[in-house]
């Protein structure tokens, strides 16, 4: 098991790296988004990891903001939705659905609730651990 501090390590690893190659959020094409609507997680396989990094030109977007319109359970704010805003995911593949976590289906359908509120929204890794991952939704600075 990954102790914290390796976490915080790899992350900020992440972050220089992909500062470096001048990685941006991943941005869903509309064929994209009508896969996630379907249930299909493709799209999301391809989110990047940008660790500590925030790319110019966006900005971090707190989900919370917009929780009235995602229709899940209050429970899920704190744990599978963080205060911050960041969504906090199953990355084993065998996460349950009353975990703290969001399992695979549970993200497909945030997501893609999330992209009908705002389809200009970018999704990116910014936290990886053994069994969980956290990802940090974005929004292009205006």
């Amino acid at each position: 098991m990954m102790d914290i501090e390796t976490i915080i390590h790899l992350n900020k690893q992440a972050g220089k790296q992909a500062k470096a190659n001048h990685d941006e959020p991943k941005f869903f094409s509309h064929d994209e988004i009508n896969e996630l609507d379907e249930g299909n997680i493709g799209p999301i396989q391809s989110i990047p990891n940008l660790g500590t990094h925030i790319p110019d030109g966006w900005k971090q977007f707190n989900v919370n903001n917009v929780k009235n319109k995602l229709s899940v359970p209050e429970w899920w704010y704190g744990c599978k939705i963080l205060k911050g805003g960041e969504l906090w995911c199953d990355s084993s593949g065998f996460g349950a659905e009353d975990e703290p976590a969001l399992t695979v289906n549970q993200l497909v359908s945030v997501v893609s609730k999330l992209l009908k509120e705002n389809s200009h929204l970018g999704f990116a890794l910014y936290s990886t651990g053994q069994f969980q991952a956290g990802i940090r939704v974005y929004e292009p600075q205006i």
